[in-house]
């Protein structure tokens, strides 16, 4: 189903209405960052070329600068890129959605509305280019990333090829605290910078994967099962959805809590001296007596 666009420039609140509510004069730089994109013509972009494109400069990246200073750059790129975009699309979807439109989000993705911005429509297709280093990284990473990995890939490329991206691009908030994740084994910090990274991980974690992540996840799932039944969304919700949504959703919550406890055991092995401050960013102990230091 052909959705017509909607232009940042054309949502911009006027003063009037940021004068009462004063959190909207964010929501108007948002969308004046975003209108650079529509100039440049991202409504009309292709999500599969783009998703190709995506791949092309992971795949430079991680060849030019592969661990550079116990960094992985391309993992970095995709985190600050996503994780960052992500955020803006989760607040002006969850915040600022009503004002701009008449209708919050994500119920007006499930009546067919499209994309909120073409930031929520372009977005996931760095997360379609990535997620196939994700995968490649998990076989070599243990059980659970490979899931991760496949969850991430197959879901991804689902979204993209149904023409909902906007549904992907408010769960890439989640991404913001895999920027903190990848500078665990920097080189280059000193140790109080890694302990404080460490901490800022683990926050990050906790804000956008254990509070934001599930309830992202309700929000879409309610309006999905109550809303998305009606003949209105039918006309482009593809069959099953809704359970689609809910059942990957659920899978990342688990994994994600899963995670967050084996974060706070690394923690408390680095806060009570068992284990080095710059140790792997595996989520075990530390490997060898090498790491401890």
């Amino acid at each position: 189903m052909s959705m017509t666009p909607r232009y940042a420039a054309d949502l911009m609140l006027e003063p009037s209405v940021q004068e009462k509510d004063h959190s909207l004069v964010f929501t108007n730089f948002l969308l004046r960052q975003i209108a650079v994109l529509d100039e440049q013509g991202a409504w009309e972009w292709s999500l599969r070329w783009h998703s190709f494109y995506w791949f092309l400069v992971f795949a430079v990246i991680r060849l030019v600068m592969r661990k550079r200073g116990g960094v992985d750059w391309y993992a970095l790129t995709h985190g600050a890129v996503t994780g960052i975009g992500g955020l803006a699309c989760a607040y002006l979807s969850f915040v600022s959605a009503e004002s701009l439109t008449g209708t919050p989000e994500p119920l007006g993705s499930v009546l067919c509305h499209g994309p909120l911005t073409s930031l929520h429509r372009i977005l996931p297709t760095a997360s379609v280019g990535y997620s196939v280093f994700d995968l490649i990284d998990g076989i070599h990473m243990g059980p659970a990333f490979i899931a991760h990995g496949c969850a991430m890939f197959l879901f991804s490329f689902y979204i993209v090829e149904v023409n909902m991206p906007q549904v992907l691009a408010v769960m890439l908030a989640l991404e913001f605290s895999t920027i903190f994740l990848n500078f665990v084994r920097c080189e280059f910090f000193t140790p109080a910078m890694a302990m404080a990274n460490m901490l800022l991980f683990v926050v990050a974690f906790f804000a956008v994967r254990i509070v934001y992540g599930p309830y992202a996840i309700y929000q879409h799932s309610y309006y999905l099962y109550t809303a998305g039944r009606t003949n209105e969304a039918s006309a482009c919700l593809p069959t099953g959805f809704d359970h689609v949504i809910f059942i990957t959703g659920m899978f990342f919550n688990v994994l994600n809590a899963f995670w967050f406890y084996k974060i706070l055991k690394k923690l408390q092995r680095k806060l009570n001296g068992t284990e080095g401050i710059k140790a792997s960013n595996e989520l075990g102990p530390a490997k060898d007596k090498k790491e401890q230091d």
